[in-house]
């Protein structure tokens, strides 16, 4: 998707546009040719567009700049759009050349300016982060479509102000920054932000009232990285990455919604939009509800990322513009490496063991994963155990000793089974030495020990 120049007609709001001296210039010479005087072009505006005071106007348009109201000194001055593209037809110079040669934008009223933007604004990654953080901790207001971004965290500040510099490709932008007493800051962005996003179909409004969705150039992009870049800022404004205490660890994404029966239709999004890079999640689900301090009742919707597969392909399609959440996805995937042996079984017996273990539990994984983290002091994913099973990943030798004592499997059944080993820190796969591996084994299987009510142990129980 691009936006041009005049693709900003759509908006229904007055913009400014400042052309570079040159390229004004001729438009105006060019007007002079056909008209003679600038007067006389007044009046065809008045009577084409119904612009009032159009001489005075044209002056002011002409020469680029106009006195302030003090009348102290001499500022900068653009040309409405609609009037720019009356220029562009009546002097058959295109919008597509003019809008190469903008020296600023700004929008209707005091509005800041964004300078020397290029067009040309396409849906790439600065423009996808843009979106994300105005949906996620942002507020799009209806009206004026004045785009306002609050965060506590400073890198998720400079992110959200850097990724609208790089959405118009500007060399300058002139942003606003409040801050509150409860230490949020407020960055209000050019009113033109809004248009932009407005015309990327962005609703303004209140989102949870509204039920605000993703647009869908972004749910539809073929663009991979559009799709990391929105979710790195899903992730940086609304996530809580929480590593486990040894091991592991998930992805908590959880926004509030105006239904107790159903999601808010952003989460939803959101929820997709992992799966299109390959990150499955868990169900939506309802965690509270919540009063705010108006007196309305809104509902806490969320979703949990973890497993090791998971994780390591969130890792490698998205940065998350947070550095101590970024930090904190890198420590869980480290962990994983760090903490035990592993070995990976032959596809039929290891498709057979993992069945066997399931019956015994209702073919439950969320029963399996409650056993298995009663059993040890790291977390146990079903995301892990689905890995483990469909051979992924390397199984921790850990589990693999539980799943045998779930069934009485023999440990020389095993070991005739084992088709790599992966030794403690060492992220290659090796040919199993079947006589040390028999020692590590045997080491774990006297070392776990499961009581008599083990299957009763599970988290449904407690």
């Amino acid at each position: 998707m691009e936006l041009h120049l005049e693709d900003l007609l759509k908006v229904k709001k007055k913009t400014w546009v400042r052309l570079e001296d040159k390229i004004r210039i001729e438009l105006f010479e060019k007007v002079l040719k056909k008209t003679r005087s600038l007067r006389k072009f007044a009046k065809l505006l008045k009577k084409e567009l119904n612009i009032k005071g159009a001489y005075s106007n044209i002056y002011k348009w002409y020469k680029g700049k106009r006195p302030n109201k003090d009348n102290t000194k001499v500022i900068s001055h653009g040309i409405p759009l609609h009037v720019l593209k009356f220029l562009s037809n009546f002097t058959g110079v295109s919008m597509s050349e003019i809008e190469k040669h903008v020296d600023f934008i700004k929008g209707d009223g005091p509005a800041n300016k964004v300078f020397n933007p290029k067009f040309p604004i396409v849906l790439n990654e600065a423009t996808a982060s843009v979106i994300s953080h105005t949906l996620h901790d942002g507020y799009f207001e209806p009206g004026k479509l004045r785009v306002v971004y609050s965060n506590k965290e400073k890198e998720n500040l400079e992110h959200f102000k850097e990724s609208v510099i790089k959405m118009f490709n500007a060399s300058k932008v002139e942003f606003g920054e409040i801050l509150d007493l409860d230490g949020v800051t407020r960055i209000d962005v050019p009113n033109i932000v809004g248009y932009v996003l407005f015309c990327f179909s962005l609703k303004p409004g209140n989102k949870i009232e509204n039920d605000t969705k993703i647009p869908y150039a972004i749910l539809n992009a073929e663009n991979i990285d559009v799709i990391s870049a929105f979710l790195g800022v899903l992730i940086g404004d609304e996530g809580n990455v929480q590593p486990n205490r040894n091991c592991g660890g998930e992805i908590h994404i959880g926004l509030n919604g105006a239904k107790e029966n159903k999601p808010p239709s952003l989460l939803v999004g959101d929820h997709s939009l992992f799966n299109k890079i390959g990150v499955s999640s868990n169900n939506i689900h309802l965690q509270k509800k919540i009063i705010t301090k108006k007196g309305k009742i809104h509902y806490r919707w969320y979703f949990l990322i973890s497993g090791q597969r998971n994780l390591i392909t969130l890792a490698e399609n998205v940065r998350i513009p947070t550095a101590r959440k970024q930090q904190d996805l890198e420590n869980i995937l480290s962990s994983y490496e760090k903490l035990y042996d592993s070995i990976l079984l032959n596809d039929k017996f290891r498709l057979e063991l993992f069945n066997k273990v399931l019956q015994k539990i209702n073919n439950s994984t969320f029963e399996l994963s409650s056993l298995l983290c009663n059993t040890f002091s790291w977390n146990v994913s079903e995301a892990s155990i689905n890995d483990w099973k469909k051979g992924r990943y390397h199984c921790p030798i850990e589990v693999v000793v539980v799943l045998m004592k779930m069934i009485n499997l023999s440990l020389n059944k095993l070991l005739k089974n084992v088709s790599t080993y992966k030794p403690l820190k060492n992220s290659r796969p090796i040919q199993p030495d079947k006589s040390l591996l028999r020692t590590i084994l045997n080491e774990q299987l006297d070392r776990i020990n499961l009581s008599p009510n083990f299957l009763n142990q599970s988290l449904l129980h407690i």
